[in-house]
């Protein structure tokens, strides 16, 4: 990541929706209430392993740009590069396998290209990767 001064945030539309679950699971994970049985076509959030499975099918269908330009974190997505050719380059073959897959994301939680974002709790730019001072303080202030 040192030296990638080129970034862009993404976040999944309720990424676990976004994901069909398996139709030999589906009636697994039904529910009743007093009107009817619900049958989830769809990886409900609430199950043990959703979020383990929600990463690991995520990374699969990323796994081209994985760990050389894309990192990976449940729906949250940082993509990295040293130059502006290269970020565009991989910003464009990113979209192409969102739009190949299917997957959705949310405008107001996306950012297409900075210098210096925040991710999972570190500040990361072209120096590398830093703990976030404003989460050291707020650890300070903590009594």
């Amino acid at each position: 990541m040192k030296g990638s001064n080129f970034c862009g945030l993404f976040d999944f539309i309720k990424g676990y929706w976004q994901l069909a679950l398996a139709e030999e699971c589906q009636e697994w994970h039904s529910y009743m209430t007093h009107r009817k049985v619900y049958t989830p076509r769809r990886v409900p959030q609430i199950c043990t392993d959703a979020a383990l499975f929600y990463q690991s099918t995520v990374q699969k269908c990323l796994e081209e740009l994985l760990h050389k330009h894309l990192l990976v974190w449940i729906d949250d997505l940082l993509l990295y590069a040293h130059d502006a050719s290269t970020y565009l380059v991989k910003l464009e073959r990113l979209f192409e396998l969102f739009n190949f897959l299917g997957f959705k994301l949310s405008p107001k939680k996306s950012s297409l290209s900075e210098r210096e974002v925040r991710w999972c709790g570190k500040l990361i730019n072209g120096d590398g990767v830093h703990h976030d001072p404003e989460r050291i303080r707020a650890l300070q202030a903590m009594p």
